[in-house]
């Protein structure tokens, strides 16, 4: 390819890979995977959508509940410890007081105090009250609660910091489903809605400009997260969607939102015809802004991801990309799978592609005007290659024309160990486009499976699979299909990986389906027998705000 041939290239997959990454989606109100990623990592941080407001006034703290709370008991305790109970409570007159100072005060004329008559009624005050325990303000000795030399400090700060301190603690150490009464979740196993409490805040910003039933942000949430339904189960009285939605309004709209006074609501609950609407409150607007340009900045453990392998790059003379956040262990291990393919291509010497396809006709691409007619030329050559041992799935995403400009140009001229019938040869795109930047997620996230399952010394990393998986024609929990997976890792002593080679990505049901033209690995068991494996394979994928998602997979000797 001529250099300006090679820049269109580029172009073309640099417009690719960035639209990719920033498109927005709708199932996400409008916000981009990798903006959703950062309200689940670091709501309110830096770069994240969702921010704390410069110019809160103390006006505005003085309209929080949970503030008032949290402020009037560390003033008491200024003053003098508070004996608890022997449970390890407040005392009535405390627990009254304070929970008093957390309703509006339109409200508190009509409420009963005598209703209040232990911290065991209300969750509030008892999250206040465990929250400061936790944030080092507060300390529980013999019997008393007394106030820390930290928590003397934090009420000479601003109240504003002990509110973002306050309120990023109860989200992130405090299960918001405590003593929710209904008995169907566990909290063990339940994480993805807790976690994702700053889209759900984002859900509260977009949606409640205007009056709408309280499942509404529930709904919307379980369509941005349907992986949810995995950490659920059917009963005969609820379905796993109406946990999803009993879950979610205890958490945020029955419980945090009302807390921090973001959420105002009418009408009333019943067990049939439930007619309450909620919606965002001024108070809420007033805390919180959000920006759709923000943009999560770079981090150390990023920059030292490209580091290393802009390293191994240099080191084999090729070109890579690596996920941010990716395990370094991971990444190591298939560097020094790289490294042990490469020493044996140094043994057998290296050929051109083109060198082997003796007797087959090409078209001069300057004659193609139409990208239909390249199509087929396309699916020609690769095939022809593969009958000679040499592997190229053509990428889908570059236009017909220019990749068999590509094909008959740099593809042929590129060398190769000289393939063998035990050794094809696997080219993909980007190892011959070596200056052009392909990221692969879905690439990245196939392969990773291989190495989850051949590195038995290493847990299968729980993140990384799809709360709901395949296992053979069954959709099951991803505890079931790892511990499918674990039995058959236990059955060998140990794993070694030969070669695999890619393939194209095909839409799936719920995502995408990665295949392998060739996986091929050696296992031996603990009879200290060994066994070839070598043959396709393919791995289900599912989107998420992370990334991909491993759902399932097949090849030789395993499948899920």
């Amino acid at each position: 390819m001529s250099e300006e041939e090679r820049e269109a290239l580029n172009r073309h997959l640099s417009q690719f890979a960035n639209e990719r990454n920033n498109t927005p989606v709708d199932d996400f109100l409008g916000l981009n995977p990798a903006q959703v990623h950062q309200l689940r990592s670091d709501p309110l941080g830096e770069g994240c959508v969702l921010r704390w407001r410069d110019d809160i006034s103390e006006v505005v703290l003085d309209e929080i509940p949970a503030l008032r709370i949290a402020t009037e008991l560390l003033n008491r305790l200024s003053t003098k410890e508070i004996k608890l109970t022997a449970k390890g409570n407040l005392p009535r007159a405390t627990v009254r007081d304070l929970f008093l100072l957390g309703l509006a005060p339109e409200d508190r004329a009509n409420f009963n105090v005598a209703d209040i008559k232990s911290e065991d009624d209300t969750v509030m005050v008892t999250c206040v009250k465990l929250v400061l325990g936790d944030l080092g303000l507060t300390k529980k000795r013999q019997g008393k609660l007394s106030l820390t030399a930290k928590g003397k400090k934090a009420l000479k700060q601003p109240r504003k910091v002990l509110l973002k301190d306050l309120f990023t603690k109860t989200t992130k150490a405090f299960n918001l489903a405590f003593y929710v009464g209904w008995g169907f979740v566990d909290d063990d196993e339940t994480h993805i809605i807790q976690e994702n409490v700053g889209f759900a805040l984002y859900t509260l910003l977009q949606l409640g400009k205007e009056w709408r039933p309280i499942d509404a942000y529930a709904e919307a949430f379980l369509v941005a997260f349907p992986a949810v339904l995995g950490e659920f189960s059917d009963s005969p009285y609820r379905s796993r969607e109406e946990k999803v939605v009993a879950d979610f309004n205890s958490r945020f709209t029955q419980r945090l939102f009302p807390w921090y006074g973001l959420l105002r609501q009418r009408g009333e609950y019943a067990v049939k015809g439930d007619n309450r609407e909620v919606m965002a409150t001024d108070l809420c607007r007033a805390l919180f802004e959000v920006d759709t340009e923000a943009r999560a900045p770079e981090t150390d453990a990023d920059v030292d991801t490209q580091i290393r392998s802009a390293l191994f790059d240099a080191e084999t003379g090729g070109s890579s990309w690596t996920a941010a956040g990716t395990d370094p262990e991971i990444q190591k291990h298939f560097h020094e799978q790289i490294r042990a393919f490469h020493s044996k291509e140094n043994e057998v010497g290296r050929i051109t592609v083109g060198s082997l396809m003796a007797g087959i006709e090409t078209v001069d691409p300057d004659s193609l005007t139409d990208e239909e007619a390249a199509i087929p030329l396309v699916g020609e050559l690769a095939q022809a290659m593969a009958d000679r041992g040499v592997f190229f799935p053509p990428p889908a995403h570059v236009p017909p024309i220019l990749l068999y400009r590509f094909m008959v140009t740099d593809l042929l001229a590129h060398e190769i160990p000289r393939p063998s019938p035990t050794m094809p040869a696997f080219i993909p795109f980007e190892s011959v486009a070596t200056d052009l930047p392909i990221p692969s997620e879905t690439a990245w996230a196939a392969e990773s499976l291989l190495a989850y399952l051949f590195t038995l010394d290493r847990p299968l990393p729980k993140d990384a699979f799809s709360p709901t998986m395949r296992l053979g024609d069954r959709v099951v929990p991803r505890a079931e299909a790892l511990a499918h997976a674990d039995r058959w890792r236990g059955k060998w002593s140990s794993i070694r990986p030969l070669s695999f080679g890619l393939g194209p990505v095909e839409p799936g049901e719920d995502g995408v389906v990665f295949q392998f033209v060739q996986v091929s690995y050696e296992a031996t068991d603990h009879q200290g027998k060994m066994t070839l494996f070598d043959g396709p394979g393919t791995v289900q994928l599912a989107p998420s705000e992370e990334g991909w998602l491993i759902q399932g997979g097949t090849f030789e000797g395993f499948g899920f």
